[in-house]
């Protein structure tokens, strides 16, 4: 439950999916609501705050849903973003915002790492080539299996999984604590630019989470994100969080290969070169 949270990648695509995230915490009630926008079908009647995530997902999953309402729950999310917040989204945003918003329409509580609208190119701003991507595959993990999954002692922690965990993520939201970022780990300017900003505000990173972006910085990129990292205000607590493999980077982290999540403190891992400007 941190205080606010920075979400920088690389794709301008992640930046449009978190502003349409954005406006669906802000315009949804519950997670009955929530869930209803998200995939754009039509809330059952059923579903109540008190509706466990397993009978709002198996409801929904059924739930009526169309073109029309699609073109509907889209029209509110601009609205809301530049009428009511006062964003100016550029043209190229609402393309993205929108083809976000209809790979969850067509794709439904199913949706995965690899879905993607085969039919059509997304716009260019998004960053990514589409192809070559199925509905249902990667190893059968989707949206729904993933807030629908215990901690393997029975506890139910996603965001979705009560409504105390989603108003933790709706009042950060409208509170304008959740800043997605378009940036490069290895950059000059995005973590940095964090990192600047907090100091103003007092603030500490306590969990940088990494996912398995260090793959990709090898040689000279790890210097210079490693060195970007050492910018932020950290304390002996501060911690990177991870989905990947353990070697080369994590020294002393738990998990060793790509389907674990790990942990590691960062002032043990910090150790970028003898000579760090």
């Amino acid at each position: 439950k941190p205080s606010m949270v920075f979400i920088i990648d690389i794709r301008h695509g992640n930046f449009d999916v978190h502003l349409m995230y954005k406006a669906l915490f802000e315009m949804s009630k519950d997670r009955a609501d929530f869930v209803s926008r998200l995939f754009s079908r039509k809330r059952p009647e059923s579903l109540t705050a008190k509706s466990s995530v397993k009978e709002i997902f198996d409801a929904v999953e059924t739930a009526e849903g169309n073109r029309e309402l699609f073109a509907e729950n889209l029209k509110s999310i601009e609205d809301h973003l530049m009428k009511k917040r006062g964003f100016p989204l550029s043209d190229g945003d609402r393309a993205g915002i929108e083809w976000a918003l209809l790979n969850y329409y067509k794709f439904g509580p199913y949706i995965n790492y690899g879905a993607s609208l085969s039919s059509a190119d997304p716009p260019e701003i998004v960053g990514v080539v589409s192809g070559g991507f199925g509905g249902r595959g990667n190893n059968g993990v989707t949206y729904q299996s993933l807030m629908v999954a215990d901690d393997g002692r029975g506890e139910y922690r996603s965001y979705l999984a009560n409504e105390e965990n989603f108003n933790v993520l709706k009042n950060l939201h409208t509170r304008n604590l959740i800043v997605p970022v378009v940036g490069d780990f290895a950059g000059t300017k995005a973590i940095r630019g964090v990192g600047q900003y907090l100091k103003t505000v007092d603030g500490t990173v306590s969990a940088f989470y990494l996912s398995n972006v260090e793959q990709y910085l090898q040689g000279t990129l790890w210097l210079s994100f490693c060195r970007n990292v050492l910018s932020l205000p950290r304390d002996e607590t501060s911690m990177f969080i991870r989905s990947g493999r353990g070697s080369p980077f994590t020294v002393t982290s738990t998990g060793n290969n790509v389907q674990s999540s790990s942990f590691a403190l960062m002032s043990t891992e910090l150790q970028c070169s003898p000579n760090v400007p």
